[in-house]
């Protein structure tokens, strides 16, 4: 059986890092889909992670989402568009365009800067 490699620093505080920006997203929404209600949800990037570092654990890139909802909008992209088009409504167009400009940042955080940003998180509302 092969070992696995033990988690790095970095890596242990960017997996605290995703946990708390997940709940600290489903917390702002009171748990309940921002799409339609349901109570089983998932926290989801509007801007995906590997293209949005820069705002990775911002969570106005959040939106709490329904389980199988959050599947389909991985793999139906004319679901995506239309889950984003209700969400623009909903927030903003203002809002769409910061997250926007905002991920095109090129970023590479220290882990000082990271745990600076777990802080601000955790007390984050």
């Amino acid at each position: 059986m092969k070992k696995r490699k033990k988690k790095t620093e970095r890596q242990k505080i960017i997996d605290k890092l995703d946990a708390v920006w997940s709940l600290k997203v489903k917390e702002r929404a009171d748990f309940m889909c921002e799409i339609g209600g349901s109570d089983r949800v998932v926290s989801h990037h509007i801007i995906p992670k590997a293209r949005g570092y820069a705002i990775r654990w911002c969570l106005d890139d959040g939106v709490c989402i329904e389980g199988g909802k959050h599947f389909k909008l991985h793999n139906d992209p004319e679901y995506a568009y239309r889950i984003l088009k209700e969400l623009i409504s909903q927030r903003g167009k203002p809002w769409y365009t910061r997250i926007k400009k905002l991920s095109n940042r090129i970023v590479k955080y220290t882990n000082k800067e990271l745990y600076e940003i777990l802080e601000k998180l955790k007390n984050s509302k």
